[in-house]
């Protein structure tokens, strides 16, 4: 396995036995941990309810080896109880045994220290790595997995096996255990090849010692001495290692041929040499021993060489019932395949397995998947092309009405009926039967089937919420129980590291975004006074909403809502007093810019699912910290909290949001749309907040020079211009606020608290 490195990689992303693709950069943190409503890289925890049949709403973008479950249920054939351990362990693996990137186990390495350990007289085993680091003619470094941890149980086995044959103390296994450390110096890097056994020593000494040098010239890349000296290790009668020595010869064959510069890139001829090693080695009965393991590097030089042949055996074998024993090298050879659509030829060469996994995976917008899917139905009738259709099929295409009639018929009791369901329901939204969607939702959330989980429920009132009919029923199905939590990224969801109440709600990105972009202000206020809310929800709407009010200037609306936050945020009474109290309009401006100011945690909009409450006082050392530009970034940016990880408002799930756009609540008179966009537009308009607050405190203080908290307020937004989203023009605010609190108020104690500008 290569995995690619970058200088500010966090961890290696390990996963599997072969050559993957490289894993996606992540930036080393701060990681705020986030409610996640619905996964979308797999199904929930436990997964034992996902591999037993309750499938819930399939998403394309499910990982492989999920679908292929799913397939299996849709079409009839489920798993049995052995297969269903076998497909939990391959995910048990592929996850490391939680949600998070970590290193593989050393539990091998650990034995043979264990054991080394036992030998009187040896020093501490060394340092001792398992993955070996090149530069592969790249300017990108990588590394391999070189010393798996059957190397090390082999050891430790055979380090077993000779004390009993020569005792603990005797000079052969002492000298035993040198030539093996010399083997794993070359796990890392180049090391020590053993020197050959001393003339005279025993058959079985000089055995070992030919081993451990062809082991130490595989582990130290000399593959094609590795690959001569296995091959002649295999001739000799009388070596313990003859039998096992052909399978690592072809072994060898195989690292050559694909330890390359490029994911996929291999020699061919290598890997036909390998080819035809393993395949003597299969036809060889006296070789049984070796087959299992043998067979799975037959079928990887297999799915090399003859990509499409090998992916419909792999389909043929992983249908096939029974088929536990090799059912997770299987699925990880054939999910390796279908990581590489490029290779398998036309989606409609493919078998039913596989032609279905890419069609439902495919984009929405891919006619010829949903042609493809439609034709697959026409022909079979069966459940997953069904489903495939379903998700893929616009309003105005002409299947649509018999594919909802055979929606329709899907009984409850189905694996198929949530996914069935949610489609459906998707669609007939999109061709505007809103009051039968609400009918058949309301319904289904009532009664909350055992079948469907915490990720699906929370599509279904996604959905409701999209039908609302007023403001109150858009506040009723807005807040949602999380399916889980993350640090990083939604796909990898896990139980919550803090004292997160079971069946506390949060915001979901869609209802954020809809009450931040597509919501005028006075139906906002309107909310805010809700009680349909939870307290804490409509704490952290009331305080967005009156921010808001005071950024655009709307006086009217912000006074309305003083009272109301006052209520929700006591913190913030004595600060919305003296706004209140304020003689002017533009009394009362500053006096808003000030509270905004000194409480860092407020903001213009929504997103209410980070698991701890937020402190408003309290400076975040990450710039988390008031609101950063609202126009869309031209590239990813952590200096942008609206738009990127730390905004809680990442891009809507495409099932919930084919067009990736979401619009305007239904139940908007075409003035209120007007609104909502203008005030989004001048939000826009008002750049990041730290420019902001720094331009109103500065004219301020130079037509009020004699305002008591001018001082205080010049000192804020100096910190503001250090703990806030910045652009071009930021240092040119601070140094401006800077000079001013120095020139005029140098005496005060906040001129002595800014010792810098930004």
């Amino acid at each position: 396995m290569i995995i690619r490195n970058r200088n500010l990689h966090c961890a290696l992303l390990l996963a599997g036995a072969m050559l993957l693709s490289p894993p996606p950069a992540l930036p080393c943190g701060p990681f705020f941990e986030e409610a996640v409503f619905t996964l979308r890289d797999r199904p929930e925890f436990p997964l034992e309810r996902f591999a037993g049949g309750a499938l819930g709403v399939l998403q394309p973008t499910y990982a492989r080896s999920y679908l292929y479950v799913a397939y299996r249920y849709l079409a009839g054939t489920g798993l049995d109880p052995e297969e269903r351990k076998a497909v939990l362990a391959f995910w048990k693996e592929r996850l490391n045994g939680d949600d998070e990137f970590s290193l593989p186990r050393e539990a091998g390495l650990e034995e043979w220290i264990r054991v080394r350990a036992t030998v009187p007289g040896v020093q501490p085993a060394p340092e001792i790595s398992s993955f070996r680091f090149v530069n592969v003619r790249s300017p990108d470094f990588y590394s391999y997995l070189n010393c798996p941890e059957d190397a090390f149980r082999t050891a430790a086995r055979t380090l077993i096996e000779r004390i009993r044959a020569f005792g603990a103390g005797s000079a052969e296994v002492y000298d035993w255990i040198q030539a093996q450390d010399q083997v794993f110096s070359n796990c890392k890097g180049p090391g020590t090849i053993p020197a050959p056994a001393r003339p005279g020593s025993r058959p079985l000494v000089a055995a070992d010692r030919a081993y451990q040098i062809a082991a130490a010239h595989f582990y130290a890349g000399n593959l094609d001495t590795a690959e001569k000296t296995f091959s002649d290790i295999a001739k000799d009668s009388s070596s313990p290692w003859r039998q096992l020595a052909p399978y690592l010869a072809a072994r060898t064959l195989l690292r050559k041929a694909t330890l390359r510069s490029g994911y996929d890139a291999f020699d061919t001829a290598s890997l036909a040499q390998a080819e035809d090693r393993f395949k003597a080695i299969l036809s060889d009965s006296s070789l049984s021993g070796i087959h299992p393991m043998t067979e799975k590097h037959f079928g990887f030089v297999r799915l090399k060489l003859r990509p499409e042949e090998r992916v419909r055996e792999l389909s043929v074998a992983l249908l096939r019932k029974g088929s536990w024993k090799t059912l997770g090298q299987d699925l990880l050879d054939y999910t390796w395949l279908l990581d590489r659509p490029g290779k398998l030829g036309d989606l409609r060469s493919n078998d039913d397995l596989t032609s279905w996994i890419r069609a439902f995976q495919s984009h929405i917008r891919d006619r010829n998947a949903l042609e493809h899917s439609i034709q697959r139905w026409r022909e079979t009738r069966s459940l997953p092309w069904l489903v495939a259709s379903l998700s893929k099929v616009p309003a105005q295409h002409p299947q649509v009405t018999t594919l909802l009639e055979a929606a329709a018929k899907v009984d409850r009791r189905s694996p198929a009926f949530p996914s069935v369901a949610f489609y459906s329901l998707r669609l007939m939204l999109e061709a505007g039967g809103n009051d039968e969607v609400r009918n058949q939702l309301d319904r289904l959330l009532s009664k909350k089937s055992p079948s469907i989980s915490r990720s699906s429920y929370n599509l279904f009132l996604s959905l409701r919420m999209k039908a609302a009919r007023n403001l109150d029923e858009l506040l009723r199905y807005a807040p949602r129980v999380p399916a889980g939590f993350t640090q990083d990224e939604p796909g990898y969801a896990t139980k919550s590291r803090f004292a997160v109440p079971e069946r506390r709600t949060f915001f979901d990105g869609d209802f954020a975004k809809i009450m931040t972009e597509r919501m005028p202000l006075h139906l906002l206020k309107e909310a805010a006074a809700s009680t349909v809310l939870p307290r804490y929800l409509q704490r952290d709407l009331a305080l967005a909403t009156w921010v808001r009010a005071a950024v655009l200037n709307e006086e009217q609306p912000a006074r309305e809502m003083t009272p109301i936050l006052a209520g929700l945020a006591p913190e913030l009474r004595k600060d919305l007093d003296e706004y209140v109290s304020a003689p002017t309009s533009e009394a009362r401006a500053f006096a808003a810019v000030l509270l905004i100011l000194r409480f860092p945690g407020a903001r213009p909009y929504f997103g209410g699912y980070l698991t701890q409450p937020r402190q408003l006082n309290r400076i975040d050392n990450y710039r988390d910290n008031w609101w950063c530009s609202f126009k869309p970034p031209t590239q990813p940016s952590f200096e942008s909290n609206y738009y990127e990880m730390r905004s809680r408002l990442r891009e809507p799930l495409d099932v919930l949001y084919p067009n990736r756009q979401i619009s305007y609540p239904d139940f908007l008179e075409e003035a209120d749309r007007t609104a909502a966009t203008d005030e989004w537009n001048r939000l826009m308009a008002t750049g990041t907040a730290p420019n902001f607050l720094s331009r109103q405190v500065i004219e301020w203080a130079r037509k009020n020079p004699k305002d008591p908290r001018i001082p205080e307020a010049l000192h804020l937004a100096v910190r503001a211009t250090r703990y806030g989203c910045t652009d071009s023009e930021t240092t040119q605010f601070s140094k401006e606020a800077f000079e001013l609190l120095h020139r005029r108020y140098l005496r005060s104690p906040w001129a002595a608290k800014t010792k810098y500008w930004y």
